[in-house]
């Protein structure tokens, strides 16, 4: 699982909506490994979304942290798969 962006300004206490693959947008995805050669990846965009809060942006430490919900479809299903309670710390570089 990840979560990106593309050319996103992020602000502490700032909550972004998880959608499609798109400058200036936050988005989400989930990687299937059903074999060494056969995999899928589902992402967010306009029907599966969800949502991204910073609740820590430390500049000085190279910081960031956040909780998430989103929900995808699953590439071989299509039923929808919901992620719920994420969480996340991680350190970041310039």
């Amino acid at each position: 699982m990840y979560i990106q962006s593309e050319n996103l300004s992020i602000t502490e206490g700032s909550t972004y909506i998880l959608k499609k693959i798109e400058d200036g947008n936050a988005y989400s995805g989930i990687a299937y490994i059903i074999s060494p050669t056969e995999y899928y990846n589902s992402f967010t965009d306009d029907e599966f979304t969800g949502e991204l809060t910073i609740t820590k942006f430390d500049m000085e430490n190279y910081i960031v942290s956040g909780t998430f919900w989103f929900d995808v479809q699953h590439p071989v299903t299509g039923e929808r798969v919901k992620i719920r309670d994420g969480r996340f710390d991680a350190q970041f570089g310039l």
